[in-house]
């Protein structure tokens, strides 16, 4: 007889796959949903990296006065790219 089939290992499934999903729902809570406001992130960096954006992008987020950490992570990787490219030409 498999481990799965005892009546003592079902609950511990039940209770490894809900801590699992609490842990999964919590850091997509902490990327994806949870907005931190801007100077959460540094008003400096932030105004740094605003600057390489559509002038529509930055009145929209300074409209908004929060970010995701996923949108603060795009808006970082967008800025070193654009300066990185900068760098080259020069």
């Amino acid at each position: 007889m498999n481990m799965f089939g005892t009546v003592a290992a079902q609950p511990l499934l039940v209770l490894v796959a809900v801590a699992v999903a609490l842990g999964c729902g919590y850091l997509l809570w902490q990327v994806l949903i949870r907005r931190l406001p801007i100077h959460h992130f540094g008003t400096h960096q932030v105004i740094e990296a605003l600057r390489w954006e559509p002038l529509a992008q930055q009145q929209r987020l300074a409209a908004q006065g929060s970010l995701t950490r996923l949108q603060w992570f795009l808006l970082r990787r967008r800025h070193l790219v654009r300066l990185r490219t900068e760098l080259r030409i020069r």
